[in-house]
């Protein structure tokens, strides 16, 4: 099978899903896509064509001015800085620590791994997320986990 990436669209909305932050409201107004208050699907968001946001670009959105069949996927650098640097992924891992039920810190990270992957961690990644939510912030582990490949690609 051929690997991918989520394209930004999916992307954004399974950090909403899996961090219980996402307004499943239909239909209504639309709203820009970079609005940190814009919790609703990203079907429902809108990109003006003459100013199209600089993230929708870094995630290969498709050409506006044409019709396109098939958008061309890149993997570049600026995608991983996005992850680390932006408010919505920093609120998401926020909100995804936040959501976590109280409990050890195994007991919480057994939680996490249930709510983005829906398997328990192996030894390995158990053992490594204790050691480190021993080190850092629990919101700085919730970023990670919502970057590993296991979420972003679909094999």
């Amino acid at each position: 099978a051929n690997r991918r990436r989520l394209d930004l669209e999916q992307m954004r909305d399974t950090f909403l899903t899996v961090s219980g932050q996402l307004n499943t409201t239909m239909y209504g107004r639309p709203a820009s896509i970079t609005s940190t208050d814009n919790l609703r699907r990203t079907i429902y968001s809108f990109v003006e064509r003459q100013n199209i946001p600089n993230v929708v670009q870094t995630f290969d959105f498709a050409n506006s001015d044409t019709s396109t069949a098939r958008r061309v996927q890149t993997t570049v650098p600026q995608q991983a800085l996005y992850a680390l640097n932006s408010d919505f992924v920093g609120n998401a891992a926020t909100a995804l620590a936040d959501k976590l039920a109280e409990g050890t810190d195994k007991e919480k990270i057994i939680e996490l791994y249930r709510l983005v992957f829906s398997r328990p961690p192996n030894g390995e990644e158990l053992a490594l997320g204790v050691a480190f939510v021993e080190q850092m912030p629990w919101e700085q582990y919730t970023q990670v986990i919502l970057m590993t490949n296991e979420l972003m690609f679909i094999d």
